[in-house]
């Protein structure tokens, strides 16, 4: 939320918590059926589970934040991303 408040300027005036419950809207959405279909016993699925529900934390971000923005200023989200998923400790300089 940092980013998109001070490094761009949103199309759409929103709250930090509209921002918030946006995204876990979305997201609970996405794993509302993954979740229900988790079984404890089988380990190996988990760690499955696991990178599939990453993906679907950076995919919940680039959507709620990414549509405040407009064409141009998502490509500076998209390096922003790509920074953090990086592990770049420098995202502060995009």
């Amino acid at each position: 939320m940092t980013f998109v408040k001070e490094k761009t300027h949103v199309t759409i005036e929103i709250t930090n918590s509209m921002m918030v419950l946006k995204f876990f809207n979305l997201f609970f959405m996405l794993v509302q059926d993954k979740i229900a279909q988790i079984d404890p016993k089988r380990k190996s699925e988990l760690s499955k589970l696991e990178l599939e529900f990453k993906n679907i934390i950076i995919f919940s971000i680039i959507w709620t934040f990414g549509s405040l923005l407009s064409i141009e200023e998502r490509d500076l989200m998209n390096k922003f991303i790509q920074a953090l998923v990086q592990g770049k400790n420098d995202v502060n300089e995009i």
